[in-house]
C-alpha cells in the first residue's frame, strides 16, 4: 500500500485537470484533462500526458481553442491513445474533438451534419483490433419548429480519423412537448467491433415521470443487430453503464 511514486504535470504556470487516466498494454500511463493556457483570457486546451510506469514523463500534447477539455482516453494493443474532448467557445455551441496520439497521429472534429447549429458533447470512445475508433457523442438542437431533439450519435473513425458512417443509435421513444430524445450513458465496443450501449427514454404512451432503459447493439458496418427497452413496474428506468 506504500506510494511507489507521484508526479505532477504543469503548463504554463497556470490550474491543469485531469479528467480520464488508461493504462496501455506496454505499462504507459495516459492521462488527459484540461490546461489552461491563457490565464488572462481563459483558454484552456485538451491536454493529454504519457509516463512510462515508474513515473518517468514521456511527453504531452495540448490541442484546441477556447475552452477545450480531454473526457475519455482508450489505448490499443500497439499502445497508441485515442483521446475523446470537448470545445466550445466558453460554454456555448459545443462539439467534439477526437485524437489519435502514436504510431499515427492526427486530430479531428464533429459538429453534427443537421443544420450546424447542434450542440455535441462526448460520451465514449473504444478503439477495435483493427485500428477502427467509435466515438458516441450526443446531439440536441432546435428544429424549425423550436422542438428540441435529443439524441446519440455513433461515429466510426478509421486507423486515420477518416469518417467510415456516422449513426444515430437507436432508441424507443416519442416527442412530447418541445422534447424529443433518447440519453445515452455508456458505450463499449469489442474487438470485432460491435458496440453495446445503454441509457434511457420515454416510452410512447406513458407518463412523462415514466423512463426505460434502452440497450441495443450495433455492428461494425453500422446496422443494428438489436433494441430492447426495460421497464420495472412503470417506474423511472435508467440505464447507466455497460460492460
Amino acid at each position: 500500500g506504500n506510494t511507489a511514486w507521484k508526479k505532477s504535470w504543469d503548463n504554463l504556470g497556470y490550474s491543469d485537470a485531469a479528467s480520464d487516466i488508461v493504462i496501455s498494454p506496454q505499462g504507459n500511463i495516459v492521462v488527459t484533462g484540461t490546461a489552461i493556457a491563457d490565464y488572462l483570457d481563459e483558454h484552456e486546451k485538451m491536454a493529454t500526458v504519457i509516463y512510462d510506469e515508474d513515473g518517468n514523463f514521456q511527453t504531452a500534447f495540448s490541442e484546441g481553442n477556447d475552452i477545450t477539455i480531454g473526457k475519455k482516453v482508450v489505448t490499443n494493443k500497439s499502445g497508441d491513445a485515442w483521446v475523446l474532448g470537448e470545445s466550445s467557445y466558453f460554454g456555448e455551441d459545443p462539439f467534439t474533438y477526437v485524437q489519435r496520439i502514436g504510431s499515427v497521429s492526427w486530430l479531428t472534429s464533429y459538429a453534427g451534419s443537421v443544420n450546424g447549429e447542434e450542440d455535441v458533447t462526448p460520451v465514449s470512445i473504444a478503439v477495435d483490433s483493427s485500428g477502427f475508433a467509435y466515438a458516441a457523442v450526443q446531439v440536441d438542437y432546435k428544429d424549425a419548429n423550436n422542438t428540441e431533439h435529443y439524441y446519440p450519435i455513433l461515429l466510426k473513425l478509421d486507423p486515420q480519423g477518416v469518417p467510415v458512417w456516422e449513426k444515430e443509435i437507436p432508441g424507443i421513444y416519442e416527442s412530447e412537448g418541445l422534447t424529443a430524445g433518447f440519453v445515452l450513458r455508456s458505450v463499449v465496443t469489442n474487438e470485432a467491433g460491435k458496440s453495446f450501449y445503454t441509457g434511457y427514454s420515454k416510452p410512447a404512451g406513458e407518463p412523462s415521470s415514466s423512463l426505460n432503459v434502452i440497450t441495443g447493439r450495433i455492428n461494425s458496418a453500422g446496422g443494428t443487430d438489436w433494441l430492447d427497452s426495460f421497464d420495472h413496474a412503470e417506474l423511472a428506468d435508467y440505464g447507466i453503464s455497460v460492460a
